[in-house]
């Protein structure tokens, strides 16, 4: 499954429905950066079979509304090195940058 707009969007309106994030999904608002404890997200994903998806630029507790990211190449780049150096063996990392409505979300599986 490719790492598109698509996914985002139904993805963000299966949250809404259930109202939270999942064993497979985590979302995270990162305004200020790349959130401290996303090392344990990386190794928690890593550690099931089918992985997961983490969502960097929308924030949960306001109905999961895309708040944007800053500066997405910097955070995606931090986040390979965190699955890198905090997670071993070190599990891939497949990110994408999309554009909604001219703010910028950061997925990776």
């Amino acid at each position: 499954m490719s790492l598109d707009r698509s996914l985002l969007d139904d993805t963000l309106h299966h949250l809404r429905l259930i109202q939270g994030d999942t064993a497979e999904v985590e979302v995270k608002r990162a305004a200020g950066g790349l959130p401290e404890n996303i090392g344990e997200t990386v190794c928690a994903f890593a550690n099931t079979p089918a992985g997961g998806l983490l969502i960097l630029g929308v924030d949960e507790s306001n109905h999961f509304s895309v708040t944007g990211l800053r500066d997405a190449a910097v955070i995606m780049q931090g986040l390979i090195g965190v699955a890198r150096d905090a997670v071993s063996p070190s599990p891939r990392v497949t990110p994408a940058i999309i554009d909604v409505d001219g703010l910028t979300v950061l997925m990776a599986r």
